[in-house]
């Protein structure tokens, strides 16, 4: 290297010497690494909260589908009754009144 034919082989090069005074301070750069390990984490915890927020959105409309389904199922259950009842009524009325003739 052309340095250290005109240095002493211990000193560095102008570049290697901006280079090293360029350097953050220690105190900088750990203060920079905690603001991303923060952002990190509060962006981690804003996902887990969207994510349990849809579960929740999620359940709650699962059990609105099946309490309206379990309901419609039950009117059509007794839809299905009063109609048995109706037409067994209507078929013992037509029985007697005949049966009376």
């Amino acid at each position: 290297m052309i340095w250290s034919r005109i240095e002493p082989a211990t000193s560095r090069s102008p570049v290697r010497r901006a280079k090293h005074s360029a350097k953050l301070p220690h105190v900088v750069v750990v203060a920079v690494e905690v603001v991303v390990v923060v952002i990190v984490a509060a962006a981690a915890a804003a996902a887990v909260v969207v994510v349990v927020v849809v579960v929740v959105v999620l359940v709650k409309v699962t059990v609105v589908v099946v309490v309206v389904a379990a309901a419609a199922a039950a009117v059509a259950v007794l839809v299905v009754v009063v109609v048995v009842v109706v037409v067994v009524v209507v078929v013992v009325v037509v029985v007697v009144v005949f049966a009376a003739f």
